[in-house]
């Protein structure tokens, strides 16, 4: 099967693409509201919901925030809290917080899209895809810093119809929807620059904005066990996705880093004579001193203590 991906194309190529797909299906049933069901905790199992036929990349996740994924080719699936959508080229679903989901490929089956997260006073747009031969999934993408005040009126409103089923919900949800997208692509032209046309400088420039924003959001906050669903939320891109971009990036895991960074700290603060053992610790997020020390000593060969000594020795 041809490729659905091409890497000429930057992301606002790719919104208005979705904008044109849009326009021509309006009539039709393209779009899906995706909510949670209950607020019971509704507990994922790839084994129930995954038929043989579809392959399942990553199990399903909510967020905090909401989010719309539209096929610009290709056929794919959405997991949406035990259900299976079925999206083919230009059908769009939205995708309430707190909902379940995950994309979901059909085997040997290409596809392309376009996912836009909406986060704290930005919007995060990128790329997801999948081809039938290799399997390449892509990270091309922007971040869009923009008044999130009528992007999140419409969501509501779009929502509130959704919910309520009134006459003309249909039509009215539609329409918001296609106010939103068409709100995206006008912040996609903003600020797009002439000099990242180029797809390569797209990815490379988005993807180090997001790791560098990773980066900083850890060091502000040494002091708590971070987990990769905070560090998600705050940066408004999945936790997958959020992953993958790191490790691309940095060549190590998310969780590496935290942990490379916080014995760098350590070795920092130990130059501090004032400071205890115990109190390093704390500041870095260890409940446990003693867990502290073992965790140290197996990343530098010495204990806290032993390591303070050596330094002060050569001081």
């Amino acid at each position: 099967m041809e490729k659905v991906y091409s890497r000429k194309f930057t992301i606002l190529d790719h919104m208005e693409q979705a904008v044109k797909t849009i326009e021509a299906n309006f009539d039709t049933e393209w779009l899906t509201v995706c909510t949670k069901k209950s607020n019971k905790s509704c507990q994922w199992n790839k084994k129930d919901c995954i038929p043989d036929n579809f392959e399942s990349f990553y199990e399903c996740q909510s967020h905090d925030f909401f989010e719309f994924f539209i096929v610009l080719d290709g056929v794919c699936n959405m997991c949406v809290e035990k259900d299976i959508i079925r999206l083919e080229r230009g059908n769009m679903c939205i995708i309430a917080p707190q909902t379940l989901h995950s994309e979901i490929p059909i085997k040997d089956t290409s596809y392309l899209g376009i996912w836009s997260s909406f986060g704290y006073g930005r919007v995060i747009t990128h790329i997801s895809g999948k081809d039938s031969s290799d399997g390449y999934r892509t990270f091309l993408g922007r971040d869009i810093s923009c008044n999130m005040v009528m992007h999140k009126y419409l969501l509501d409103l779009i929502l509130l119809e959704h919910n309520e089923k009134k006459f003309g919900s249909i039509n009215m949800v539609k329409a918001y929807t296609y106010q939103l997208v068409i709100g995206i692509m006008r912040n996609l032209k903003d600020i797009t620059d002439s000099n990242t046309s180029d797809t390569s400088v797209e990815k490379e420039l988005w993807m180090h904005d997001v790791v560098k924003e990773i980066m900083e959001f850890i060091e502000r906050n040494i002091t708590k066990n971070l987990t990769v669903k905070e560090i998600s939320q705050k940066i408004a891109v999945s936790e997958h996705y959020l992953c993958a971009i790191f490790k691309s990036v940095t060549k190590k895991t998310l969780f590496q880093y935290i942990n490379e960074f916080k014995i760098e700290k350590a070795i920092s603060l130990l130059n501090d004579k004032n400071l205890s053992i115990k109190e390093i610790a704390s500041s870095l997020g260890y409940c446990d001193q003693y867990y502290f020390s073992r965790y140290f000593k197996k990343n530098t060969g010495y204990s806290p203590s032993e390591y303070r000594k050596i330094m002060n020795k050569k001081v």
